[in-house]
């Protein structure tokens, strides 16, 4: 099997971030022939939206570059041992889409808990089965949504990584809940999350793009490398 691990950035993400979060992914990336592979793209926010570079990524990886797994890695989220790339990659590698939890509180659509972009992985094969779905968002969903949808309406199984615990409020002073049906999970800035085993597998700050919680990025990247 050939593997990635894609980050993608434009120049408005700190320099310090970039450079730690890489750190940290080269130090934990010990599975067998597995590519990190960052992209810098030069474009603002508005300019172009992260759904197109995760849909020029994809596919350039998959049809240009002939990957078989590819895990998304936003570049404000960590793996938090050795056993975070191994474990994603090996369920993945069984045609399950696997990675972090997220809710879009900005639709109203019934409280559905998606799989989102921050740690997304799956196969070739599994992204053909989903028809090559676009990353965009839609009417009902967030970036990345309409991959879980399909996969509920065509019975593909997924594991999706729950909140374990998070750091603080978001800049609204606000508390996310993944939904009734999950006990109202809660999630926020600096979220750690877990597999079905209960085992931390990543880290996401959230809101990077505000530039207000890079300290607490930049904390457990130290913390990480000095593990």
């Amino acid at each position: 099997m050939k593997r990635a691990i894609f980050t993608f950035y434009n120049l408005q993400i700190e320099k310090k971030m970039i450079d730690l979060h890489h750190q940290v992914v080269k130090k934990f990336n010990n599975v067998e022939n597995c590519d990190f592979l960052p992209m810098e793209y030069r474009k603002k926010d508005g300019d172009i939206y992260p759904d197109d570079v995760i849909n020029y990524g994809i596919n350039h990886l998959f049809y240009n570059l002939n990957y078989d797994t590819i895990l998304i890695l936003e570049v404000d989220c960590l793996p938090l041992s050795k056993n975070s790339f191994e474990y994603i990659f090996n369920v993945a590698e069984k045609d399950i889409l696997i990675g972090n939890t997220q809710r879009s509180g900005h639709i109203e659509n019934n409280e559905h808990v998606f799989i989102a972009p921050s740690a997304f992985c799956l196969t070739k094969k599994l992204h053909e089965r989903l028809e090559k779905l676009s990353f965009a968002p839609t009417n009902r969903g967030d970036i990345s949504e309409e991959y879980t949808y399909l996969c509920e309406k065509k019975n593909i199984p997924m594991e999706k990584f729950y909140p374990k615990s998070f750091v603080r409020r978001n800049i609204r002073q606000d508390i996310w809940h993944l939904g009734d049906s999950l006990n109202n999970l809660e999630y926020g800035i600096g979220t750690t999350f877990i597999n079905k085993y209960e085992k931390e597998m990543f880290f996401h700050l959230f809101e990077s793009r505000y530039h207000i919680w890079n300290e607490i990025f930049f904390d457990k990247c130290y913390q990480l490398l000095n593990s």
